[in-house]
């Protein structure tokens, strides 16, 4: 029982370590610090993938994506194929919160660029 308590403990404190990179990342956002965020997504992102924790690469790199479009405008394409991939990851984990996460930024950078309608639907599913 003692091993499974730590296992268990390793998890929950591998997951807390997620948040709190993507947390940070969220806080250069929200402060319009793209490049610093895109710094902080980047660790988020090593992270997650080092300890194979899929639904946070997939909010990972849909936030990346997201920032990398509001830090460069002519970057559309791009930043649509990284929101992609976290959209492929998100569906693979069944991660609701991955899932909101990538409909999110497919919704942001569409309402950015202008397309509305897409931009809703996206922001209503």
């Amino acid at each position: 029982m003692e091993t499974l308590n730590k296992d268990f403990s390793v998890v929950k404190n591998t997951k807390t370590e997620a948040k709190k990179l993507i947390s940070k990342s969220l806080a250069k956002i929200n402060n319009q610090n793209f490049s610093d965020a895109i710094i902080h997504i980047r660790e988020a992102e090593a992270f997650c993938n080092k300890e194979k924790l899929t639904e946070g690469t997939s909010i990972s790199l849909s936030l990346l994506g997201m920032t990398q479009y509001f830090e460069d405008k002519s970057k559309f394409s791009e930043a649509l194929a990284t929101i992609h991939d976290g959209t492929q990851l998100a569906q693979i984990s069944d991660n609701i919160t991955a899932k909101l996460f990538n409909e999110l930024a497919l919704g942001n950078i569409h309402f950015c660029k202008g397309d509305n309608d897409i931009a809703l639907l996206h922001f209503n599913n």
